[in-house]
């Protein structure tokens, strides 16, 4: 085995290669050594590509390393025998020739070859990059269109306006439209932020569901509802307030109001209170009962028939002078037509102050009696006991 160059394409190779590793061409048995310089080549040419030696029995060695006997070169006896084999010489390097420009030939067509599969390789994978670039553009485009279309920010969507040009049509369109309505919000909104109107807000939150400026706009009703509760500052108004505002900033507030003001209101519990505390008075005196009528009374009165800061003791001693000599008996009897008025004196204390007219019949035995009718001007402390009274005599009935 003899390490020889490939007649193909001139890499190492041996010359028991079935082919060339490197370009494939069949090498055992196919080639020849030049007897004269050395040269390897196809055994099918006739001549040494190198040195146009003949191919001949004589002149041949194989590439597997065996040598063929050599026969004595016939040497030419005159001129004239040199001439054919000029011309044999002659021949055989144009048929080289030919072979070699055939082996630039294949060498080209294989080099064509080469070039056509690498370009083709080329554009696919070009084909492969711009199908997945676009895939991927797709994808991102998407995703955006929908970020962008559950966005109220304008920026939002004229940036993929902007970003994505080559968009479909239909995303532009939509993309396009929310723009606008959000725009046209935008300037309700400036109109809207500066007004004070009730049914202007709530037109707009009806028209604008999902505004961003909602809670802004409900806190602005909340405003301007108890403003007007306060200026009404009656039951009903902050009853309103409270009915429409249960999470409302001025909630604990109203109620607190409304609260007040039901305790300032003259109600059924207080005319029965002030009804019980005048009939104790007068059904005392009426049975001279001590205990019962200096229990319906303060300790110190403001005010009583005229007498200031009067006792328990002036009291009674007004019922005994009324049982003067002759007097029997005394029967007063009210006419249950109190006007009331209740006053706050303090942090849910209150005071009443009351006036009502009553029947007096003054019992003398045998000789008669005497009938008056009187208006009664009182007042009511908190604890429900009468801290002034006066009385002033306006008829004297007849029988």
């Amino acid at each position: 085995m003899a390490i020889i160059k490939c007649p193909e394409c001139g890499h190492q190779v041996s010359d028991k290669a079935p082919i060339c590793p490197s370009c494939g061409v069949e090498i055992a048995g196919k080639t020849n050594r030049c007897t004269r310089c050395g040269e390897i080549y196809f055994r099918d040419e006739h001549f040494c590509p190198n040195c146009h030696q003949p191919v001949n029995n004589q002149a041949v060695e194989i590439a597997q390393g065996t040598n063929s006997p050599q026969q004595p070169t016939v040497q030419p006896q005159n001129t004239v025998q040199s001439i054919p084999v000029r011309e044999h010489t002659v021949n055989m390097t144009d048929t080289q020739q030919e072979r070699d420009d055939n082996r630039q030939e294949k060498k080209k067509k294989r080099n064509f070859t080469a070039i056509t599969v690498s370009f083709i390789i080329a554009l696919l994978a070009c084909g492969v990059l711009i199908y997945s670039y676009s895939n991927a553009k797709a994808r991102t485009e998407k995703e955006e269109y929908e970020f962008a279309m559950k966005s109220n920010d304008p920026t939002v969507l004229q940036q993929y306006l902007d970003n994505f040009i080559d968009a479909p049509q239909e995303h532009r369109d939509s993309i396009t439209a929310h723009l606008d309505k959000l725009k046209k919000a935008d300037d309700a909104w400036n109109i809207i932020a500066k007004s004070n109107n009730k049914e202007e807000i709530i037109r707009y939150l009806n028209e604008n569901p999902d505004s961003p400026h909602k809670t802004e706009l409900i806190h602005k009703i909340d405003i301007i509802d108890w403003a007007k509760a306060s200026e009404e500052n009656t039951q009903e108004a902050y009853q309103r307030y409270i009915d429409k505002h249960a999470t409302g900033e001025h909630y604990d507030e109203a109620l607190a109001t409304l609260n007040k003001l039901k305790a300032k209101e003259l109600n059924q519990e207080d005319r029965q209170m002030i009804s019980e505390v005048f009939h104790k008075f007068f059904v005392s005196i009426n049975s001279r009962n001590e205990g019962e009528l200096t229990s319906s009374v303060a300790e110190v009165m403001s005010s009583f028939l005229g007498r200031e800061n009067a006792s328990k003791g002036d009291v009674i001693d007004y019922m005994n002078r009324s049982y003067k000599e002759g007097v029997t008996n005394i029967i007063w009897r009210l006419r249950n037509d109190y006007k009331i008025t209740k006053r706050e004196i303090g942090d849910g204390k209150f005071e009443y102050v009351v006036r009502f007219t009553a029947d007096q019949d003054i019992i003398r035995g045998e000789s008669g009696s005497d009938k008056n009718t009187y208006n009664i001007s009182a007042r009511v402390n908190p604890d429900g006991k009468v801290s002034e009274m006066n009385m002033s005599k306006i008829t004297r009935r007849e029988e």
